[in-house]
């Protein structure tokens, strides 16, 4: 049940095939290929309407977490007519295939052994940090010492005729960012955690 369930997860939840092949495409061309997971939340809200109910009804509905959108209406024959609503929150695998070149590895790091660090280094645009919830108003201006390389034109595209890279707004401006997993003793027992650490500029 195990197995099927993991084969469920990478398959059907994610684009295991796609994944698959990215990851073996950049070990055969690059010599190194990387996959992530992760879980994170996955917040979903669900309405369902009821005609004809009765108060009862109700009390059991809200027993198993669902709430009221608006008040109750009777109708003709006197039964209930309703709206409710419930918010799940369940936890999401997520699998992807990163491209080598925005992967960092512990420079000490051998064959066999697990590294000290590892991080991704990316670049994401204003809107989709801030819909994230990151705080860019003490981080100043994006892209002050970004290169116009290939992968920012293939972002950005081309602006007019004259083929003049820039952005076509103000939230779409280009933040480096990583995500680094490091070894660090934080609390000072003496053992090393893994930390995870976000940097944005």
């Amino acid at each position: 049940m195990a197995t099927a369930y993991l084969n469920y997860l990478f398959f059907t939840r994610n684009d295991g095939v796609g994944i698959i092949y990215d990851w073996f495409k950049d070990a055969l061309i690059q010599k190194v290929g990387y996959v992530k997971v992760w879980a994170e939340e996955d917040n979903e809200d669900a309405e369902q309407n009821y005609e004809g109910q009765t108060q009862e009804q109700i009390v059991l509905l809200m027993q198993e977490g669902w709430q009221l959108k608006d008040d109750p209406k009777v109708d003709e024959q006197g039964g209930l007519s309703f709206t409710v609503r419930k918010e799940s929150r369940d936890i999401a695998i997520k699998v992807a295939a990163c491209a080598p070149h925005e992967m960092r590895v512990d420079a000490n790091a051998r064959w066999g052994d697990e590294p000290a660090m590892i991080g991704q280094v990316y670049r994401r645009r204003k809107y989709e940090l801030q819909e994230e919830g990151i705080d860019l108003s003490d981080i100043g201006s994006a892209g002050n010492n970004m290169r116009w390389d290939t992968e920012t034109l293939a972002l950005l595209g081309p602006d007019g005729e004259d083929d003049v890279v820039g952005v076509p707004h103000e939230s779409h401006e280009l933040y480096n960012c990583a995500e680094v997993y490091i070894r660090l003793d934080a609390d000072g027992d003496g053992i090393a955690e893994w930390l995870c650490c976000h940097m944005v500029e």
